[in-house]
Formats: C-alpha cells, structure tokens, sequence
C-alpha cells in the first residue's frame, strides 16, 4: 500500500482540528495497513495534486507502479510520465 503525504499540514483543517497536526509519517495508517510506504509529497493536501507539485506526485506515484511491477514480474519499461505544460 502507498501512501503519498503531503508534507505540509492543509492550513483549515489543522486550526479547526487538533487531529490532523500530526507530524507521523504514516498519519496512523499504519495501524491499519502492515504492509503501508509513505512518500512524502511537496506543498499541502491540496496543493500537492496542483502544479508545480503535480508533477512530484506522478513520478512518484510512476516509480512505485514501476516497482511494483518490476517485483511482479511485468513489464521491464517505465511508465510515461505526464509533464504540465507550462
């Protein structure tokens, strides 16, 4: 299981709930999940799937694909990465 973080806190629901100031990198899904990678990701909850950061979060998120298949026997190419244009 993958988790992508975001690095920073999203600015509303850390002041409205104490809950979500956690600083775990797994945020507590790791209590749920044994088998859990976290993978911090630039900007907050929010801004991380927005350019500049968007861009962070698909290779990311490309290279684990890639691994997962690498260790499953699939396909040896790495997946095409979608750049925002800028």
């Amino acid at each position: 299981m993958l988790l992508l973080r975001a690095e920073l806190p999203y600015p509303l629901t850390a002041s409205l709930d104490p809950r979500y100031r956690r600083t775990d990198d797994a945020l507590g899904w790791d209590e749920l999940c044994t088998d859990l990678r976290a993978v911090r990701m630039p900007g907050d909850h929010v801004s991380m799937i927005d350019p500049p950061h968007v861009t962070t979060l698909a290779a990311r998120l490309a290279a684990a694909l890639h691994l997962v298949r690498a260790e499953r026997g699939g396909p040896d190419h790495a997946p095409q990465i979608w750049r925002h244009p800028r």
